[in-house]
């Protein structure tokens, strides 16, 4: 029998422990140590004993595997090329007021939608709003999002300060789709301890990142 995954349920392995993304419930969680050997195992396509099947068993029974003939869960790849490049280049021409004001606006927008909507909304909403095409930017496309990072600090002052990093990649991923640049939000975890962290992507390239430290997180999920 195949299993798949339930939607809206994301996972990586991050730490050799299979970390888990629940969109509807808005939460990060691990399994236990039993259920989790078992699920890497499926997910590997390796063979599986008896002490797996009960630990299978528990996991449909959790609702986070379903029975599926034809299916297969996968093991997490590379959901996007590796981040070679911290950012794109920060120097340039003044900002044009335009580009400040989209840069404040879809901020305040991407914190109302944190507080009023559940993430499950947010997440649909932003895939919805996305450009067609994610590919690597080009030269225009690459200077737009630069103009857009500059915006992004000159206007930092009007928020108050504190763990902003959601509303902040949420904010510049509404005023890259509004200037028809689509890079990828990306969700990353790491463990010991375990933290938890969402930048921008443009193929290789960070496009935005609060806390310089992208390229330490094994992605989850990418938008």
């Amino acid at each position: 029998m195949g299993f798949r995954l339930r939607d809206d349920l994301h996972y990586c392995v991050a730490g050799q422990r299979a970390i888990f993304l629940d969109v509807v419930a808005d939460r990060y969680f691990t399994l236990p140590r039993f259920a989790d050997i078992a699920f890497q195992r499926v997910a590997r396509g390796a063979p599986i004993g008896g002490d797996d099947e009960s630990a299978l068993a528990w996991l449909t029974r959790q609702g986070l595997l379903l029975p599926d003939a034809g299916a297969a869960v996968p093991w997490p790849g590379a959901p996007l090329p590796r981040a070679l490049h911290d950012s794109f280049a920060a120097a340039g021409t003044a900002v044009p007021l335009q580009v400040l004001a989209s840069a404040v606006l879809m901020q305040i927008r991407a914190e109302w939608m944190l507080r009023r909507w559940p993430f499950a909304d947010v997440i649909s909403r932003l895939r919805a709003l996305k450009p067609a095409g994610s590919g690597p930017a080009g030269a225009a496309e690459g200077a737009r999002v630069a103009a857009i990072a500059r915006a992004f600090r000159q206007t930092r002052f009007l928020f108050r300060p504190g763990n902003r990093c959601l509303a902040r990649a949420l904010g510049f991923a509404l005023c890259a789709y509004r200037a028809r640049v689509s890079p990828s939000l990306v969700f990353g975890v790491r463990t010991n301890p375990f933290v938890a962290h969402c930048w921008l992507q443009s193929g290789d390239r960070i496009v935005h990142d609060d806390s310089g430290q992208a390229m330490l997180f094994t992605p989850i999920m990418v938008v």
